[in-house]
């Protein structure tokens, strides 16, 4: 399978993906089967076409379903990290803005 992956694979597919059950509707209609899907089960071959038209072929290997619930801090550190950088290259354009900007109030 790995001489396979290496000759026929996609180089720009991710490895790996997480998701929550719930984002299995955006995913292209093959990708359906996963709903079934239990931990450490392959699924596939599946085919699907990507946006450009071209047609592609995808085996999933499940590594983990986990219970709907709560989620724990590793669920969502990435989000949390991502949203913090983007609040403070905000805050650093609004001071570079207010800055750069005059405002002359007369009466």
């Amino acid at each position: 399978m790995a001489d396979l992956a290496v000759e026929y694979g996609d180089p720009s597919a991710p490895d790996s993906i997480t998701f929550a059950f719930e984002q299995l509707n955006d995913l292209p209609p093959a990708y359906g089967v996963l709903r079934a899907a239990s931990s450490g089960q392959y699924v596939g071959p599946l085919e699907y076409a990507l946006p450009t038209g071209e047609s592609r072929i995808a085996l999933v290997y499940v590594i983990e379903v986990r219970e709907a619930g709560a989620y724990t801090y590793e669920d969502v550190k990435a989000q949390l990290t991502s949203q913090a950088q983007q609040q403070k290259q905000i805050e650093q354009l609004i001071a570079a803005l207010r800055a750069r900007t005059y405002i002359d109030i007369r009466m």
